[in-house]
């Protein structure tokens, strides 16, 4: 009975990791910062909007991919079922986000949504299904 009391606080576990995530990979990004490119603490190199564009979307595929995991992993049985539960409520819980997100909208939705579904086809061929 604990491990289904656990499992969708399993499953913010895994998005607070794509937070996370995302915070470790941006202070490593901004560590690669040349000294005369910093302005008020923030980095203007040539590269840096394109590296932060992908720190956000490998964080939100990370972040995608354990909510999906970790509440299968948690669940005591029908594993599979919980992941595809937990993979179809991220998928209806970013896509309306898709309008507010702007240009790179899309891109991160991707990332995130195919991450989800490996970790989804994870769960299924590593026999935790029913």
């Amino acid at each position: 009975m604990l491990r289904w009391v656990l499992v969708a606080p399993a499953g913010v576990l895994g998005c607070w990791g794509g937070i996370l995530a995302v915070l470790m990979l941006y202070q490593g990004v901004e560590s690669l910062c040349p000294p005369d490119q910093v302005i008020s603490g923030a980095c203007m190199a040539a590269w840096a909007p394109a590296a932060h564009d992908v720190v956000v979307a490998l964080g939100a595929a990370i972040g995608a991919a354990l909510t999906v995991a970790l509440p299968a992993l948690t669940a005591p049985r029908r594993r599979f079922a919980v992941a595809a539960l937990a993979y179809g409520g991220g998928v209806a819980y970013a896509a309306p986000l898709l309008r507010e997100a702007g240009g790179d909208g899309g891109v991160i939705f991707i990332a995130a949504a195919s991450a989800g579904l490996a970790a989804l086809v994870g769960v299924y061929v590593k026999g935790l299904a029913p």
